[in-house]
This record gives C-alpha cells, sequence and structure tokens, in this order.
C-alpha cells in the first residue's frame, strides 16, 4: 500500500457517520466523484478534476496511469470528513491502494480547486511511481494549489501567504540541508515549516520563472531518474548553489505575488453521468475507504456486515480477499478472489492479482488472466504473465499471440520480453524470427550476464542439434551452425577432425582386426586405422550394408574425414 497526505491545518474535531441515502456518483471520463452533496455539486467537482488533469498533462507533463479508477470522495460537511480523515491537520488527503486511488475531502467553496489541486499534485506523483524527492513532491503540490482555472483563463502561481511569511521570519534551511531534508525522518516542527516554505518558494521558481521554467522538465526527468540534485541542477541549468539561492531570495521578494497566465484549456467541457448511489454501494465504497486508508479493524467489521447481508456479492468478496491479504493471510485471500471471479468479479486488477497470487501457490491461473484481458483488452501486464504460463505449459503459439498483442512493452519489461519472443520462436523453429528477437534483447540488456544470455539465444537460432561422441559407447548433442554441412556423428570430442579427398588405393586387414585405408591425396599418402568399422560413417557406399575387401582397390574417389592426431578413420564417402 502507498500512500501520502497532505493539507492545510483544519480544526475540527466534531464526528458524524456519513449519511448514505443521498449519495451519488458523478462519472466523469478520468474520475468518479462519490458525495453526498447536491448532484450538480458533485458534477461540477468531476468537470473541475477533469480541467485539472488537462492543465497538468499540459504544463508538467504528468499523467495517472490510464488503468488505475481514481476516486474523489466529497463529503458534504466536515463533521463527516472527520470521521475518516487520517489525521487531525489534514483539510483533504489522497491515499493510494493496489488498483485505484482516493482523494477525500469536505465539500469546497463554489470554483475553488486549490486543495483539489494540491491533492491531485500528490496522486500524480505517487500513482505514476515518480521517485521524487521530498522537496519537490511537497512543492509541486503547493504550486498546483495555486492553480485558479476558469473558462476565460487559467492562473497559476502567486503568494501562498503562510509560505512566504515563515520565509521571511526564519532563518531558512541552505538548499543542500532542503535536498537533504525527509519528511519520513525529520519531525521538528520549526524545521517542517521551513522545508515546506522553501520547497513551495523553489518549486515556484523553477517552473514558473522566465530563467528557469523552459528547462524544469529536463530537471523533473533527472531528479526522476535519481541523480543528485546538486549534479542535476549544474547538469541542467549550469549554475552554483549559491547562485540558484540568490535567484530563489529574490524571487520571493519581486515576483512570487504575481500569478502567470496560461493559455485557456481547450476543448469542450467532459461529459458527466450522475446517478444515485444505493445504501449498499456507498456503505461498501466507505468501506473500502477505510481498507484503503489501513483501518483494518472498522474494515472488518464493515465487510462482515456487507458480507451477511449479501453473501453472493462478488465486490465484497473481492474486498474480503483484499483485507485478508493486507492481514498476511494469503489463503483466506486466494478463496475470496476465486469466489469473486466466479460471481463475476468486473475488477482486471483482482483478477491479475489473483493469478499471480495462485500461481505462486502452483494453483490454475490461466483462467483468471484471460478473465483480466477480457475486462480490459490492453492489460499488458496480464498478457504477459499469460505468454509466460503459456510457453511454460507447452504452448509456444499461445504465448506469441499474447505477446505480439500487448500495446506497449515497458523499459523494465523489454529484456524479458524480448527474450520470450525469442524463446517462443526457437520452439517453433521460426529461427529468423527468434534471432531478431535475440538481437532486440541484447540491445536492451541491463548486465553483462543478460547480453550474454541474449547471445545464447542468437546462436541457438543460428545453429541447430547434433550429435557427438564423447567417449567409449557415450554420446551427447552438441549445436552446430544451420548451414554448416552435415556432421559426422563419429567425430569425438578432442578430435583433430580433417577432411582430404584423395584415391583410395588399398585396403589391409591386420591380424589383430579393424582396417586400415591407404588413401592417395595430393598432399601426399595417408594411412587411417580404423578398429570397428561400424563407428566409420560411409556415405555413396551402394546399400544399407557395405563391406570393405582386403587387398588392393579399383581406383576410386573418396572423401575420408579422419582424427589427424591418431590418423584414425572417421568417416569415408565415395564419389
Amino acid at each position: 500500500m502507498r500512500f501520502a497526505l497532505a493539507g492545510a491545518i483544519f480544526c475540527c474535531l466534531a464526528s458524524a457517520a456519513p449519511r448514505e441515502s443521498n449519495w451519488v456518483r458523478a462519472a466523469a471520463p478520468h474520475f468518479n466523484v462519490y458525495s453526498d452533496t447536491a448532484p450538480e455539486s458533485a458534477r461540477s467537482l468531476a468537470t473541475g478534476f477533469e480541467r485539472l488533469r488537462a492543465f497538468f498533462l499540459r504544463q508538467v507533463n504528468l499523467e495517472a496511469p490510464p488503468a488505475r479508477e481514481v476516486r474523489v470522495i466529497c463529503f458534504a460537511s466536515i463533521p463527516e470528513y472527520n470521521t475518516y480523515r487520517l489525521n487531525g491537520g489534514a483539510s483533504a488527503f489522497y491515499v493510494g491502494s493496489e488498483s485505484r486511488d482516493y482523494i477525500v475531502l469536505p465539500a469546497p467553496a463554489s470554483g475553488d480547486l486549490q486543495t483539489a489541486a494540491h491533492e491531485y499534485g500528490h496522486l500524480l506523483i505517487h500513482s505514476g511511481g515518480w521517485n521524487l524527492p521530498d522537496w519537490l513532491a511537497e512543492g509541486l503540490g503547493d504550486v498546483a494549489s495555486t492553480v485558479h482555472i476558469s473558462d476565460r483563463q487559467t492562473r497559476i502561481g502567486g503568494d501562498l501567504p503562510g509560505r512566504s511569511r515563515v520565509l521571511k521570519t526564519q532563518r531558512w534551511l541552505t538548499l543542500a540541508e532542503l535536498f537533504a531534508f525527509s519528511l519520513k525522518v525529520d519531525t521538528v516542527s520549526e524545521r517542517a515549516s521551513l522545508f515546506y516554505a522553501q520547497s513551495w518558494a523553489l518549486t515556484d521558481l523553477l517552473m514558473l520563472s522566465p530563467s528557469y521554467s523552459a528547462l524544469f522538465p529536463a530537471l523533473l526527468a533527472a531528479l526522476t531518474g535519481g541523480v543528485p540534485p546538486v549534479k542535476a541542477f549544474d547538469a541542467v541549468y549550469h549554475v552554483s548553489l549559491d547562485a540558484l539561492e540568490r535567484d530563489l531570495r529574490a524571487h520571493i521578494l519581486h515576483s512570487s505575488a504575481t500569478p502567470v497566465p496560461l493559455p485557456s484549456i481547450p476543448g469542450t467541457a467532459p461529459e458527466v453521468r450522475v446517478e444515485s448511489l444505493a445504501p449498499f454501494t456507498t456503505r461498501l465504497l466507505l468501506a473500502d475507504l477505510r481498507l484503503a486508508s489501513g483501518d483494518l479493524s472498522r474494515a472488518g467489521s464493515d465487510f462482515a456486515a456487507l458480507a451477511a447481508e449479501r453473501p453472493d456479492s462478488a465486490d465484497v468478496h473481492a474486498a474480503l480477499g483484499a483485507l485478508a491479504l493486507r492481514r498476511g493471510d494469503t489463503a483466506s485471500a486466494v478463496a475470496s478472489w476465486k469466489r469473486a471471479i466466479e460471481l463475476g468479479v468486473t475488477d482486471p486488477d483482482l483478477c491479475f492479482r489473483y493469478a499471480a497470487l495462485a500461481d505462486d501457490r502452483g494453483l490454475p491461473a490461466v483462467d483468471a488472466l484471460h478473465r483480466a484481458i477480457e475486462l480490459r483488452p490492453d492489460f499488458d501486464d496480464a498478457r504477459f504473465k499469460l505468454a509466460l504460463l503459456e510457453k511454460n505449459s507447452g504452448h509456444p503459439e499461445a504465448a506469441l499471440a499474447q505477446l505480439r498483442a500487448m500495446r506497449r512493452i515497458a523499459p523494465f519489461r523489454a529484456f524479458a520480453y524480448w527474450i520470450a519472443l525469442a524463446d517462443c520462436n526457437l520452439d517453433l523453429d521460426r529461427r529468423a524470427e527468434a534471432r531478431q528477437a535475440a538481437l532486440q534483447a541484447r540491445e536492451h540488456a541491463a548486465s553483462n550476464e543478460e547480453r550474454q544470455r541474449a547471445d545464447d539465444f542468437v546462436w541457438m537460432a543460428d545453429s541447430e542439434l547434433a550429435v557427438e561422441i564423447s567417449g567409449p559407447n557415450q554420446f551427447r548433442t552438441i549445436r552446430v551452425p544451420v548451414k554448416a554441412p552435415p556432421r559426422n556423428p563419429f567425430i569425438e570430442a578432442g578430435d583433430r577432425a580433417r577432411q582430404a579427398e584423395g584415391t583410395l588405393r588399398e585396403v589391409q586387414c591386420p591380424e589383430g582386426g579393424g582396417i586400415q585405408l591407404l588413401v592417395d591425396t595430393p598432399n601426399g599418402a595417408l594411412t587411417l586405422s580404423a578398429g570397428d568399422i561400424s563407428r566409420v560413417q560411409i556415405r555413396n557406399g551402394g546399400g544399407e550394408k557395405f563391406e570393405f575387401t582386403c587387398g588392393p582397390q579399383d581406383p576410386r574417389k573418396v572423401l575420408v574425414e579422419y582424427d589427424a592426431g591418431k590418423s584414425l578413420l572417421r568417416g569415408i564417402e565415395f564419389k
């Protein structure tokens, strides 16, 4: 479970149970807003979030993963919100579970999206897997909270009085201290207030000032990639920390009170459908919020009551499985999710997670993966998992179908994807396709071991199995080039194998057994021994059985294969 909390101080300790009878869902293209406010208020909030999404996508190029549902829960009153608030100081919060994200807040004033924008900024960072340092993550949330969207103009930036007041009355952290600050470690209130204030100010400078804004995406990419802040600033802006701090102080003194106008967000208003929620659906929604927030005790009580009321609800069994997994009871999670799938659950993420758990426990998982793909055809994780299962079950054609149906090959999976593709093509004797896939795998290898593995697949695509004698009455398989001449299986490991064309002049039959062949070649005469003629490959001998006649031979052109070290005959081909 991943979660992040943010918000301004909001002092209200009242508590009240949420009303269930008048909840609605406002379904927009990228958000589901659940609220017990007036339906039009829920619709307006959904439209506002769609516009926030468009703003973030255009201005910062941040977008939530399309497969993850974003739920916004908006309580009509602060007492209702307080019963779910994760701490006493959060005026709104974001929490993410394995398959969906929540933004939870009390009803905002008409048109006020500042708190929502702050939490949506956190959602984008965490659900998208952006590995940003704390100062930038918090700074992005604060700068986002200054956005004002209207039909005519979008503005961002401007003063945050609480933050700027701290900067004007307290001694600043050095930038090195700011970059090293960790919210998990440093909880001293004075330092924390400085951290938030300076994070806002620095991010505002980088995002909105003419001197820094153009290269901000490059800085974002560098920091996300793990480049230390000092090196990132030097590489992107060629600026020292001292110069950066001077620019920051000047920005706070002269520029922070002026919002920056942005072009209006294009496009028509998104379609939003508003529908009433049944009490059971509302209770299930709020129980799932408790589970996502980590309140396992009350979530368990809520789900138990829901299960007693509707024992055949797929959604309830899905939730019970998630609860069991959070409690570390994998067996119960698998059983509950299996029942949810049997009852027709429509959550593709649950089907995928069940398949992963079932496969780890040696249970069938293919049907659950097919169900996940049926529900979400672009579910690449499920297709890749299914491809591996099909390959390991001896169904390379079915595995190939799943690999080829994947929409996008994520960078972290590229090597494994191309290796799997090469492996399947080898199983189907499609050598050219296997070779090309193995070369692609080598391009995406991240270590010497991976490069060697890719090279092995190239070699397997370019070669085929052959038999080689490894000792007396011992044979082994080896790989030889596909386009090489047919290999003589009687050439043993360690032979100094040679070939020579010449004329067979005489066959000698020593008393001790075996034979010796005398062959005239352009490089001189060869005397080759064969202790056991059945261990000599004979080609074009004139029949299934061939016998040598001792003594001088009628001149006959031959090609002999032999071990030059021991002058042993390994094969003879009559021309």
